[in-house]
């Protein structure tokens, strides 16, 4: 199933100018999560294209900050059950083994599994498709949506675009239906 996540993203543009863009985050398990960055027509700030470095290194830092801490992990064990059953459960595990060291490792495995997803959420964060997008009325073609990937070095951010044409090669290299990658029901201002 793909989450979707719409929001506007303010950000510092050229000078300090105060700046502001449409993001959509398309999150679906089986596809590369994918951010689609909009120009605003009514941003009257930097544009994406000049600082999609900038933008894309806070939305990234905002993707990989909502990976779970630890300490929520373990809390979910014991939201798992109900108070009696988690006691109940817990009692019969320690009764088995004569010691906590069931309890233990049900936290160490809980653990790992955090660090586990976590490692994979990291790698779908650096992995993650760029898509720059302007809107009709806004870009070269006033008459039609523009959209590029931008793919950004590792280390640095330094960007280089592709253009992509049309909502369909989108949908084909994202997988992710036209629908979702042209903000269909979204008015962009």
């Amino acid at each position: 199933m793909c989450n979707t996540v719409d929001f506007i993203h303010n950000y510092s543009g050229f000078h300090g100018i105060e700046s502001s863009c449409h993001v959509r985050i398309l999150n679906d398990e089986d596809k590369p999560l994918t951010v689609i960055c909009s120009q605003l027509p009514s941003s009257t700030g930097t544009s994406i294209t000049n600082v999609v470095e900038n933008i894309a290194s806070e939305i990234s830092e905002k993707l990989s900050k909502k990976n779970k801490s630890l300490r929520k992990v373990i809390e979910s064990y014991f939201k798992e059950y109900k108070s009696y059953e988690m006691i109940d459960h817990l009692i019969n595990k320690l009764k088995e083994s004569g010691n906590y060291s069931i309890f233990f490792l049900e936290i160490l495995k809980q653990s790992l599994k955090f660090v586990s997803e976590s490692s994979l959420a990291a790698d779908r964060v650096k992995n993650l498709i760029w898509i720059e997008h302007y809107p009709p009325g806004v870009g070269f073609h006033p008459e039609e949506h523009e959209y590029a990937v931008v793919s950004f070095n590792n280390e640095t951010w330094e960007p280089s675009w592709s253009n992509w044409g049309k909502e369909e090669a989108i949908s084909e290299h994202t997988g992710y239906s036209v629908e979702k990658v042209t903000l269909a029901g979204i008015e962009l201002n």
